[in-house]
């Protein structure tokens, strides 16, 4: 039980933020990225992949010279350098 006191509305409010956060960044991390299947983990290395992963989501979203999808833009940059 938590001991702070919220009414419905208030609590339905931060379950759809949580959620809108998981469907956003999480699951196309995962999706993408497979960042649950990295075995990074010596040092910093796992905080600098994922650095590294989210810099990569955030040019993809800006990048609006394609109608591709997130995975479809992600194999344009793997087949042309240009790109």
């Amino acid at each position: 039980m938590a001991s702070l006191t919220l009414d419905v509305v208030l609590f339905a409010r931060a379950v759809r933020r949580h959620w809108g956060l998981e469907n956003k960044v999480h699951w196309v991390m995962e999706g993408c990225f497979h960042e649950d299947q990295s075995r990074a983990c010596a040092g910093r290395a796992a905080e600098n992949l994922a650095t590294l992963r989210r810099s990569a989501l955030k040019m993809r979203n800006k990048e609006t010279a394609t109608k591709r999808n997130i995975k479809g833009k992600q194999l344009n940059a793997g087949w042309n350098h240009a790109y």
